[in-house]
């Protein structure tokens, strides 16, 4: 990062910004007269943050159009930590921005969800140790104003049909951080960290369950353990039915934990975010219903095509982030220079010579003590992260966003140019790659030895299914069912129940389309069918086995490839991990309730996710119980801590507290077999799912 970029910084959130909440229930809003957006400054984000001027409309006219060509590659508005916390405030507001479409050579205003106006959202930059403080406002319209499907009366019904468009949350992907909130009586409130299980409604919203509650706000307070590893992350909406919705609107933005210096690999200056981004708009259901026929391009930073200058043999860094939401998500990056005397941005896609570019880590874990590896392409899915070096010589080359190389990818997906990148002559650098990658993993992320694994030999398995059902009658239209152990998401029901400590294998499986005809039919299986599913969970990183970094080094967990995101493929392909993919993960540090799932999140808003509860020595630690703080001596057993807090003062999460009521209810976690026989009603915004 340059000092010469922006840096958007934010008032401290007042004690009193989000006076009461509701968990699980809904968060309200109470009637405000006018829409908000946080105002930028152009402070390097060093030091105090600076005072945020009043709220105001966005302005249309202030929106940046889109050039055809030659725009100059930009990275979003920066928050950095200071003195150990980051302040934000994330406005969510409806918004005119211009968008290139597919065939069309102008651009057209579009209006979509956003936070503070822009896309994408502010890249966070911390330390570990630091902490995030967010304060979450919700500024869209209300629910019972808008479409039917988003009514409270819909959200009491089937939950696996996308709904709440205008209701929110936040997720921070891919931190090592609580899951849990701490609520309080007294006055009424909840602070969370990484709790996805919240909800947030807009601002003139009733709550159904609890009238007298109408705040349209929520504070998180994210605090990363001091052990946190450096790391590409992001930050996204995920609140069940309307994730997808969301996310392709440009909900999204990135979290940066920084290497401390000696292990820096190249300076700020050098250092480059890429969030790619599908920003579809206002228009919700087209995602759900026809994910396969979208007319949006894909967008860098919030840009179509910019054009990045590098000088000759200089080394950045490049850390992307596959911050999709459709199949169209699944994709391989290249890295192509165009041929001599060829206009760059006339030239097809894929047209010249696919270099290499240098591979140092996936889903913000680093290949420590590894060369950096070459690569001609690699893989991407919705919610996966890269990071790759990059030294060039002089010429053009352009950054594609390729077919999926895995069985599994979008149908009609086409190749496409995401950014122009110019390497002029008379090269100002001599620079090296590094040898190896500096630095050494914390012990979350120390290979997994098959001794602490306590069901070697009874793994457990996690199959994602779509299952089609054809009603009789020809006038019936299919119902199509995205399932996890052949069952749909239910948000009472738990699927999965660990102890803290815990290691465990698991086997994870693509069992493709199953399809039944009638009441009466038999279900045909056919599992070489349908689109690759990305495996996501929430707070633990896993190892997968047999995915060797080095693919000249030992195959074995020294080797292996840390994730949080991997995509299942319906069935193998040549030189691929074997079907079912097996991961080995611990469940360390911090108890709690959160979830698995597709990061299709058009597959997750439609039932294709289940929830997890890591106990404290079989003590549910979110239990509707007062906690007596003097009574805990490890601070590990305290859901909202980090784990390494040195002492009770270190913690400045409410004593006066307790932690937030169980969602779930008693385990439920049979293995696959047959679908469930009562298959969802037909969403009544889709004439065919």
């Amino acid at each position: 990062m340059t000092s010469e970029q922006k840096t958007q910084t934010d008032s401290k959130p007042s004690e009193n910004s989000c006076p009461g909440v509701n968990r699980r229930k809904f968060l309200g809003g109470g009637a405000i007269a006018a829409a908000a957006l946080a105002t930028p400054t152009t402070a390097w984000g060093g030091g105090e943050a600076q005072a945020n001027p009043e709220p105001r409309q966005p302005n249309p006219g202030s929106v940046k159009r889109i050039p055809n060509h030659f725009v100059i590659f930009e990275e979003p508005h920066v928050v950095s930590s200071s003195y150990g916390e980051a302040r934000l405030q994330l406005n969510v507001v409806m918004n005119p921005v211009l968008l290139r479409r597919k065939k069309l050579v102008e651009v057209e205003e579009v209006r979509t969800r956003c936070y503070n106006g822009e896309i994408p959202g502010s890249t966070i930059f911390v330390n570990p140790g630091d902490k995030i403080r967010v304060t979450l406002k919700n500024w869209l319209p209300d629910e019972n104003q808008g479409k039917a499907e988003n009514s409270a009366e819909v959200l009491e019904g089937d939950e696996n049909c996308p709904n709440g468009y205008n209701i929110t949350n936040l997720h921070f992907h891919g931190l090592h951080v609580s899951p849990a909130s701490i609520c309080e009586e007294s006055p009424k409130k909840i602070l969370s960290s990484d709790d996805l299980l919240l909800e947030v409604l807009p601002k003139d919203s009733n709550d159904p369950d609890q009238s007298n509650v109408k705040v349209f706000c929520h504070e998180y307070l994210v605090w990363l353990p001091k052990f946190h590893a450096p790391g590409t992350h992001w930050y996204h909406a995920h609140r069940h039915g309307s994730t997808a919705i969301h996310v392709s609107n440009g909900m999204a933005g990135a979290i940066i934990v920084k290497e401390p210096p000696d292990d820096r690999i190249v300076d700020e200056t050098r250092d480059k975010v890429w969030i790619v981004q599908e920003v579809l708009g206002e228009e919700d259901s087209d995602i759900y219903c026809k994910p396969t026929t979208q007319e949006s391009e894909f967008l860098i930073n919030g840009q179509y095509q910019p054009t990045i200058t590098l000088q000759a043999e200089e080394v950045q860094r490049w850390r992307f982030i596959d911050a999709t939401s459709s199949t169209q998500g699944l994709m391989n990056l290249k890295l192509v220079k165009v041929d001599n005397n060829v206009d760059p941005y006339y030239d097809a896609p894929l047209r010249g010579q696919v270099v290499d570019m240098h591979l140092i880590a996936v889903d913000g874990i680093s290949f420590y003590g590894k060369a950096p590896q070459p690569t001609k392409g690699w893989d991407m899915a919705p919610g996966n992260r890269a990071d790759f070096l990059v030294k060039l010589e002089p010429g053009w080359y352009k950054v594609v966003k390729d077919l999926f190389s895995q069985r599994g990818g979008s149908g009609v997906s086409c190749p496409q140019v995401l950014a122009f990148v110019r390497v002029p002559e008379n090269p100002k650098y001599q620079e090296e790659l590094p040898t190896v990658i500096p630095g050494k993993p914390p012990r979350y992320l120390l290979p997994i030895h098959p001794s602490e694994i306590g069901n070697q030999h009874q793994k457990r398995q996690t199959c994602f299914l779509v299952y089609d059902y054809f009603p009789e009658g020809v006038d019936n239209p299919k119902r199509r069912s995205f399932l996890i152990n052949n069952r749909l998401y239910n948000h009472d029901r738990l699927d999965v129940e660990v102890n803290l400590g815990d290691v465990e294998a698991w086997e994870l499986k693509n069992e493709g389309i199953w399809k039944k005809n009638g009441q009466n039919g038999t279900i045909e299986k056919d599992p070489s069918q349908g689109q690759a599913h990305p495996f996501h969970i929430h707070v633990n990183p896993f190892q997968v086995v047999g995915e060797k970094i080095d693919p000249h080094g030992p195959d074995n967990s020294t080797n292996w490839r840390w994730r949080d995101v991997i995509a299942l493929p319906p069935s193998p392909a040549p030189n691929r991990l074997p079907i079912p993919i097996t991961i080995w993960q611990r469940f360390l540090d911090y108890p709690g309730e959160y979830v698995m799932h597709c990061h299709i999140l058009t597959h997750e808003d439609q039932g294709m996710m289940q929830n997890i509860r890591v106990k404290y020595n079989d003590y549910p630690p979110l239990r509707n119980q007062r906690v007596n703080l003097e009574g805990w001596d490890d601070w590990s057993m305290f859901p909202a801590c980090p784990s390494d807090a040195e002492e009770r003062e270190d913690c400045e999460w409410p004593t006066g507290g307790k932690p937030c009521s169980s969602i779930f209810g008693e385990v439920d976690d049979s293995d696959c077999g047959d679908p469930e026989e009562e298959t969802p009603e037909l969403c009544d915004h889709c004439n065919e799912p």
